[in-house]
């Protein structure tokens, strides 16, 4: 990868995560989208270890 490759595909990332941390709102439903979080903000099981309780997100 050339370094402006490189440079491009940096303003991208950082063009997007402008755009996803705009609002929580934003934030949420991207973290939702990538499974991370539950719609009711807690985390999927997949990011929680079985001794670990489930709790919601303080916002």
């Amino acid at each position: 990868m050339s370094t402006k490759e490189h440079n491009e595909h940096l303003e991208k990332l950082k063009s997007l995560s402008a755009k996803i941390l705009k609002s929580k709102k934003s934030a949420s439903a991207f973290l939702v989208s990538a499974g991370i979080h539950t719609k009711s903000g807690n985390l999927t099981k997949h990011y929680t270890t079985p001794s670990q309780p489930r709790q919601p997100v303080k916002h």
